[in-house]
């Protein structure tokens, strides 16, 4: 009997022991979500009069938002009047295409190029508003090298890891020349009938026979619920994520061969430690490349971003 006593206690402490080593700490873990949530742009806070004009010019002059007066809605669709409060998310730069978890890619994972992306919201006494029926945000984005292709993309609203984009078929973007320009830069004028994410982009003109698929092999233990993996073109604004995964390695498809790009890998597997790995490569039939991310501070990891 005591045999069979003593017997039994090891089985227990045994199933506790591995029990507790498999429970994880809901406030230690990381994920995506909380990756972003760090790495998050903090919007541009701008306080307008909903029965004025409205203008907004970044300091770099390279996007510009207009609306006209009297076109907001509360959400039982009466007019707006009084103070407004609009939050600006502007994003031209690869480094903050990836911080703010919008890669330039269609929801049938085709990649495209980006002039840029904005997101607009307004809020009047914590509530957000709408455009009213029939009324439209103008938005212009500065074209650095002017092309007769862009067009304008809404953003999907999902879970971070599968952002992309969808073609509005009936809007055209225009080359204008802003009147207060004074160096007759052109911009992308694009009208937007939603307060969404907004994208300005062209799709590649590259034949088939001229795409391959990249792969990245990562270690254990780093999966799609803590880790992204983007492709980010040198020559092209463009940022692609990977969106499949099979035994430890993602893949990109429809890459460019012969075209430059750095692979970047960010993590977060516990909440504050945040692991970074990139390679520069040539793209070539095929590619595959084995990357393991290291520790590095949140602050060492925004400032890598900016560089790409």
């Amino acid at each position: 009997m005591k045999i069979i006593l003593k017997s039994s206690l090891i089985v227990s402490l045994l199933a506790a022991l591995f029990f507790t080593a498999c429970k994880k700490d809901p406030q230690n873990t990381g994920n995506l979500e909380n990756l972003y949530e760090d790495l998050a742009i903090q919007p541009i806070t701008v306080t307008f009069d909903a029965t004025d004009y409205f203008y907004f010019k970044t300091a770099d002059q390279g996007t510009i938002i207009q609306l006209t007066a009297n076109s907001l809605v509360d959400k039982n669709g009466n007019p707006v009047t009084g103070n407004v409060e609009a939050n600006i998310t502007v994003i031209t730069k690869k480094g903050d295409i990836i911080r703010a978890a919008r890669p330039t890619q269609t929801t049938d994972n085709e990649p495209i190029e980006t002039a840029g992306e904005v997101l607009v919201e307004m809020f009047q006494n914590d509530e957000k508003l709408s455009l009213a029926p029939g009324k439209k945000l103008r938005i212009q984005f500065e074209a650095e090298n002017p092309v007769n292709d862009m067009r304008l993309f809404y953003g999907t609203d999902g879970p971070v890891e599968s952002n992309a984009w969808v073609l509005q078929n009936n809007a055209i973007v225009n080359l204008v020349a802003p009147l207060d320009s004074m160096q007759n830069d052109l911009y992308y004028e694009l009208f937007c009938d939603s307060m969404i994410w907004i994208n300005c982009d062209r799709f590649f003109s590259v034949p088939s026979d001229q795409k391959t698929t990249v792969n990245v092999v990562l270690p254990d233990g780093l999966d799609n619920e803590n880790t992204a993996i983007y492709l980010v073109y040198h020559d092209l604004n463009s940022v692609i994520n990977s969106r499949t995964e099979s035994d430890d390695k993602y893949s990109f498809s429809n890459c460019i061969v012969n075209e430059k790009a750095t692979l970047v890998v960010i993590s977060q597997k516990e909440k504050g430690n945040y692991l970074l790995d990139h390679q520069a490569v040539t793209i070539s039939k095929d590619l595959s490349v084995e990357l393991a991310p290291a520790s590095i501070s949140l602050k060492d990891l925004q400032d890598f971003l900016q560089t790409l």
